[in-house]
């Protein structure tokens, strides 16, 4: 008999789906920034593409015996859709920018980085869909660059290049997380998870062609395995988040991974923000809370505007 699938739990949007969602947004940066605490140890010790390919192969098992007890195998036969490959491959890319960015920045601020994905898709909107863009939000954009700036310690001399692949993660996860809300009912969870998983598999393979695999320690097994138990959890919590939950309501808790990365970068390498840092987070999140905000009025009034 087949279990029953958290994909039909409740109707997207509704309050019920909503709090599932954010405790689901929550849970999934908990277990990503976790995960990513991991990775950072083994990518020191490891080629950053072979680390992938064996997190991969670990995660690939979990996945697979997941699908199998719920009894959603059939699932597979349909990740050949465009929309399936599409997010499959965008989450490849997330994964290969982000890890092999994680021996170049601190963990903290690798992750307030990526968190100007709002802030990107605001300029995206209005720089190619032609979307009318207010003063407001412009200004909330700059600001948000700004802390960019201020987080990659401009008094340093120079800017650390590597907050560009932050930036170019933010984009990837903004594009992969619209690509989300199109996925076809009937492709579980499960199933784009483990197209997902697949392809960041494959982006490792391709990124070790150019490195100098080594024999990993019985050390760096169990810490891989650890992270692809951690990355599983978190990609199946994010996938329910999104198909569950408004955008507009569910992404401002997008923001709680920065304390959690803070905290495990203090705890796992004694990284400790300075006050530059400090600062360009705040400024971050206070403009991508803002633009969230204004995109969400920006909506109700066309709601109204169509009653």
């Amino acid at each position: 008999m087949r279990a029953p699938s958290d994909d039909t739990a409740a109707p997207q949007g509704g309050p019920s789906a909503n709090r599932v969602a954010i405790v689901s947004m929550v849970s999934a940066v908990a277990f990503f920034s976790l995960g990513d605490m991991v990775m950072k140890f083994t990518t020191a010790r490891l080629p950053t593409g072979e680390v992938i390919s064996v997190r991969a192969v670990f995660a690939l098992a979990l996945v697979l015996g997941m699908l199998h007890l719920r009894g959603e195998m059939r699932g597979v036969l349909r990740l050949g859709r465009p929309v399936v490959l599409l997010r499959a491959s965008l989450e490849a890319c997330v994964v290969v920018i982000f890890v092999s960015s994680l021996g170049k920045l601190t963990l903290g601020d690798l992750t307030t980085i990526t968190q100007t994905t709002p802030i990107l898709m605001t300029a995206i909107a209005a720089l190619f869909l032609k979307e009318q863009v207010g003063w407001r939000r412009w200004t909330a954009t700059l600001v948000g660059f700004v802390g960019v700036v201020f987080v990659a310690r401009p008094q340093a001399g120079e800017l650390n290049p590597w907050v560009f692949a932050g930036v170019a993660v933010a984009l990837f996860v903004a594009i992969r997380d619209i690509v989300t809300r199109y996925l076809p009912a009937d492709v579980t969870t499960g199933a784009a998870t483990l197209a997902s998983t697949l392809a960041a598999g494959l982006g490792g393979l391709a990124l070790g062609l150019g490195e100098e695999w080594r024999a990993p320690a019985l050390a760096d097994y169990g810490l891989t395995a650890a992270a692809a138990c951690l990355t599983t959890i978190g990609n199946l919590m994010i996938i329910r988040a999104f198909r569950a939950g408004e955008i507009s309501v569910v992404s401002p808790f997008r923001y709680t991974v920065i304390p959690f990365a803070l905290l495990f970068g203090w705890l796992g390498f004694g990284e400790r923000p300075g006050a530059s840092a400090l600062f360009g987070i705040l400024l971050i999140v206070g403009s991508g809370l803002y633009t969230l905000h204004r995109e969400r009025l920006r909506r109700r009034a066309a709601r109204n505007e169509g009653v």
